[in-house]
């Protein structure tokens, strides 16, 4: 079997792209099948977990990207860093600025404040217990818990 490779298949992605048409958000095709991107139906070809890690890989480099002009984010150590990163791929950098007294708390590098912040929100109770508490940990100690025990 000859797999296929972006070299090789060029004018057939070409093609496909040109019958298919893109779509950012999903769709019913004409069958009723749940579709996205070129064509694709999330009916009968469902997502692979290495496509969900790509495109979660991607959405985390976005969002480092946006953090990365605030200087209070470049400030800080990698694990904290972090937490801000995964805030901001599940809330967007919107949410992550609504949190305006734990970024305060933050330039300060009050930590403490800044966790407290974090878990005294909104956000708090709609997320996991496990996510929240890992997060305002990581933020308060700029460290991962097994890093720790």
């Amino acid at each position: 079997m000859i797999k296929w490779n972006a070299e090789k298949a060029k004018n057939l992605i070409k093609t496909v792209k040109r019958h298919e048409g893109f779509r950012a958000k999903p769709y019913k095709d004409t069958e009723g099948n749940l579709t996205v991107g070129y064509g694709r139906s999330l009916n009968t070809n469902p997502m692979s977990e290495s496509e969900a890690e790509f495109l979660m890989l991607n959405d985390l480099n976005k969002s480092y990207m946006l953090l990365q002009q605030y200087w209070w984010f470049r400030e800080l150590d990698d694990v904290r860093k972090e937490v801000l990163v995964e805030l901001c791929f599940n809330i967007g950098i919107g949410g992550v600025f609504s949190f305006k007294k734990m970024i305060a708390a933050i330039k300060d590098k009050d930590f403490v404040r800044a966790r407290d912040e974090l878990l005294d929100s909104r956000w708090f109770n709609q997320v996991a217990r496990s996510r929240s508490h890992d997060m305002g940990y990581r933020l308060l100690y700029g460290a991962h818990q097994e890093d720790v025990e």
